[in-house]
Parts: C-alpha cells; sequence; structure tokens
C-alpha cells in the first residue's frame, strides 16, 4: 500500500522527497570534498576554482533545454534516475582518478546530474500538485533539499575529520566513495514509480511553446526571478565568507560547522511551517519579507565582536536569517509557475535555476569586490543591498495579484 503524505491527485510525493533528501546528501558531501581532492593532489586555489567553474558550466548552458523538454515528455522518472545515477558515477569518478584535470571533467558531469535531478523533480512535483497545493509541494521538496545541505556538509566532519597530508588523499576516496552509496540509495526509492505515466501539467494538452524573451515579460516574472536570485546568492556568500569572519574572531572551523548547520536547521524548519504561514499572510506579503528580512538580519553577522559574544551573535543571525531566507524560495517558484501557461511551467522554473546560477556567479563577484575595500565584513554587507533592493522591487511590482495566491 503506498502512502500518500499529500491529497495530490498525480500520486505520492515521498518518494521525490526522499530522493532529493538524499541525492542532495551526496552532493553537498561531494562537493566540498573534491575541493579537499584538489588540496591532496597537489592543487591549489586556482585549480578548485577550475573545477568549481566546471560544475557550472555546462548546466547553464541545458538548463533551458532540459525545462523544455521535460514538458514534452509522458514521463520524467528516467530523467530523475538519469541525474542520480550521474551523481553516483561522478564522486566515484574522482575518487579514483590522479589528476585535477579528471577531477574537472568529472564535476562537469557532478552539475549536469544535480541539474538533471532539479529540473525532473519539479517538473514531477507540478505534475502531482493541483494550483492549490503548490506551497506545500515547492515547500516540501525545498525542505528536503534543505535536509541534504544540513546532513552532506556534517559528513565530511565524520569521513575526513582534520586529515593532513598524505592522509587526506584517502579519506576524501573514502567521502567521495560515501557520497556514491548515497546518492545510489535514491534510485531504488524513486524506481517504484516507472510505469506511472506522469500527466502533463494540470491536464494541459498541448504545449504552447512560448518563447523564453516572451515567458520574462509576463506579470511578475521578473522580480521573483530576481528575488530567487538574491537568495540563492546569499548561501553561497555565507559559504565563502563565514570561515573568514570566524577566522577573524578566533571561531575554530568545527563551530562554523555548526553554525551552518543551525541556518540549514532553521530553514527546515520555516519551510515546513510554510502552510500554516500562509493562513496569515498573503505570498507576496511573505515574499517581501523574506528578502528584506534575510538582508537585515545577514547584516548583523559582521559586527564586531569576539570570544562568545561572536559565537553568540553569529549564532541569531544567522538562525534568524534562515528562518526568514527559507521562506522565500517556494513561495518564488510558486509565483513564477502561477505567472505562466501550465504547460510552459517546467520552463519557467528551469528558467529560474539559470537565474540562480547566474546570481551565484555575478552577485559573489560584486561581493568580491566590495570584500577588497571592506574585507568579508563588506562582502556580505554587497549581498545584504542585493536583498533589500530585491524586497524593495518586490513591494513596487507584486507580481500575480494577491489574494489568488493566498
Amino acid at each position: 500500500m503506498r502512502v500518500h503524505w499529500s491529497p495530490f491527485p498525480g500520486g505520492p510525493v515521498w518518494p521525490v522527497l526522499m530522493s532529493a533528501a538524499l541525492t542532495q546528501t551526496a552532493l553537498n558531501l561531494a562537493r566540498p570534498t573534491m575541493s579537499y581532492r584538489v588540496v591532496a593532489l597537489g592543487g591549489d586555489g586556482t585549480d578548485i576554482g577550475v573545477v568549481t567553474a566546471a560544475y557550472a558550466l555546462l548546466p547553464v548552458v541545458l538548463t533551458l533545454l532540459l525545462g523544455r523538454w521535460t514538458e514534452r515528455l509522458p514521463r520524467v522518472w528516467p530523467l530523475t534516475v538519469a541525474g542520480a545515477l550521474l551523481l553516483a558515477l561522478a564522486p566515484a569518478w574522482v575518487a579514483v582518478s590522479g589528476s585535477v584535470v579528471t577531477i574537472a571533467i568529472a564535476a562537469t558531469f557532478l552539475g549536469v546530474g544535480h541539474l538533471l535531478f532539479l529540473v525532473s523533480a519539479q517538473a514531477t512535483m507540478v505534475r502531482l500538485a493541483p494550483e492549490s497545493g503548490l506551497d506545500r509541494a515547492f515547500g516540501l521538496l525545498t525542505a528536503a533539499v534543505s535536509t541534504g545541505q544540513l546532513v552532506g556538509p556534517l559528513l565530511i566532519g565524520v569521513v575526513v575529520g582534520d586529515s593532513t597530508g598524505a592522509v587526506t588523499e584517502s579519506a576524501t576516496r573514502r567521502a567521495l566513495l560515501a557520497s556514491s552509496a548515497i546518492a545510489l540509495a535514491a534510485l531504488p526509492v524513486f524506481l517504484p514509480r516507472r510505469g506511472r505515466r506522469s500527466p502533463p501539467a494540470f491536464g494541459s494538452a498541448t504545449p504552447s511553446n512560448l518563447p523564453s524573451w516572451a515567458l520574462l515579460r509576463r506579470r511578475g516574472v521578473g522580480v521573483h526571478l530576481l528575488v530567487s536570485m538574491a537568495l540563492a546568492a546569499a548561501i553561497d556568500i555565507l559559504v565563502a565568507y563565514l570561515p573568514l569572519l570566524a577566522l577573524q574572531r578566533g571561531i575554530s572551523p568545527a563551530v562554523v560547522g555548526q553554525l551552518l548547520a543551525v541556518r540549514a536547521l532553521a530553514v527546515i524548519l520555516s519551510r515546513l511551517s510554510l502552510e500554516r504561514m500562509l493562513h496569515h499572510w498573503s505570498r507576496h506579503a511573505l515574499i517581501v519579507v523574506s528578502a528584506g528580512g534575510t538582508g537585515l538580519s545577514l547584516a548583523l553577522l559582521p559586527l564586531p565582536a569576539t570570544g562568545t559574544a561572536a559565537v553568540v551573535l553569529m549564532t541569531v543571525s544567522l538562525a534568524v536569517s534562515g528562518l526568514i531566507m527559507g521562506i522565500g524560495a517556494p513561495l518564488t517558484m510558486t509565483q513564477l509557475a502561477l505567472a505562466v501557461p501550465p504547460d510552459s511551467r517546467s520552463t519557467i522554473l528551469a528558467l529560474n535555476l539559470l537565474a540562480n546560477r547566474v546570481g551565484q556567479v555575478g552577485i559573489p563577484a560584486f561581493a568580491g569586490l566590495a570584500a577588497s575595500a571592506a574585507g568579508a565584513a563588506g562582502a556580505v554587507w554587497a549581498c545584504c543591498s542585493v536583498l533589500v533592493c530585491a524586497s524593495a522591487a518586490a513591494t513596487r511590482r507584486p507580481g500575480i495579484d494577491p489574494l489568488r495566491a493566498r
């Protein structure tokens, strides 16, 4: 007997959520470990930059193509399985590789696997959920993703620990093979759905084939892409600059891991509480608060402090920002889905992923310029300014009718 977690007419959502948690755990274990692997093989910061760029480059090119393709497929589970397989094979390849070039190639496959999984998982949720259930669907999906973002980095400390020198090579190999095993564990979770023929989004019969520029011109699309981009970039800024801020305050790497875990846990809690929030406030109001509130709460992070006071200040800032930040992503996804025709929803969600990737390159570059002038604090405050501006833009251009968005 299949367990339905929600009254979605298309079928149970638990296979999507479990596979999302497993694959994201694998991804967030593999990516930092790959950087350690580069160092273990004699690479430097430039080599790590090349590997990071290789991870992001091909998905930027493929995102919209996959979104369009997904709209025409009667079943999307093959894309999900393909994504999980690539997420399993790429770390295993890195584990047995002996060169940075090979790691960069494997990172490309890892990025494509991540993209395949996200596009297909979002399309599956759109097909399973009615319009009234989109907030719940995206809230559960992003909560599952955040679970992987919480567990994956914590596993690095368990598997790699404080290994250095030659020991790092064997330790990273173990971590990468563990990542592969976790990604493979997602396959039997999703494969039972292979016999189901997924209906097109909300029963649409023929794709509208609206070009991407036409989708971008629809009311509310641009501003919600901006908010989503700013929130996604904020996560990267935190991962990049929190260790430097902590170092300046004499805070150990172990505590930094705990701080990031606090933020991830807060995000999960906010996404699981999303339906309750929507009983009291409109979707538009919550999006505005999510972007602006995240910017304001993160602005506390670089304030001067030392010792216990610094840890307390950072904990409060990250916990509050996590609670507020977690609201934005699923709600902007719903707003984007409602702003376009039903048969263009996979494309607009793929376009959202593309915008997030662009923002994760451009906004950190802007933050880096600020950091060159004002240090790590300047980088964080630059990101906060982008979030506040995105919130202001959302206030001025709310998109679809807020009453319909309840």
